[in-house]
């Protein structure tokens, strides 16, 4: 053999070691991405699972607005229709409680009511 072919045949090996190194190496980089990418897809999931509920809720707000006459003010500020709403004052409903004038009507769906 003559040292051109030698030196051909090492150069060869060199490249094939290089070629096999960098396929298994590509591989694992593939393997990592398709984790990072199952990760990003549950992450995903869940916001938008998280975004249907909020849209499917209401986020009520409460308080009491002052000045010479006390009024309890409660505001859906959700997307979605407040129902099966119980206000309480003090633990007792609010149309019962001391503080509040009677005659007053409860909350329903569609209204705002003042209470004060």
């Amino acid at each position: 053999m003559t040292p051109f072919e030698l030196l051909s045949l090492i150069i060869a090996l060199i490249a094939l070691v290089i070629s096999i190194w960098a396929t298994i190496k590509s591989n694992k980089i593939g393997v990592r991405q398709n984790q990072l990418q199952e990760q990003l897809l549950g992450f995903e999931a869940t916001r938008e699972r998280d975004r249907l509920a909020a849209s499917r809720s209401a986020s009520l707000r409460a308080w009491i607005e002052g000045g010479r006459d006390h009024k309890l003010i409660i505001m859906n500020e959700g997307p979605s229709e407040a129902r099966s709403l119980r206000t309480l004052i003090d633990g007792e409903p609010v149309l019962s409680h001391r503080l509040v004038p009677r005659g007053l009507a409860e909350i329903r769906t569609g209204r705002s009511l003042f209470y004060g």
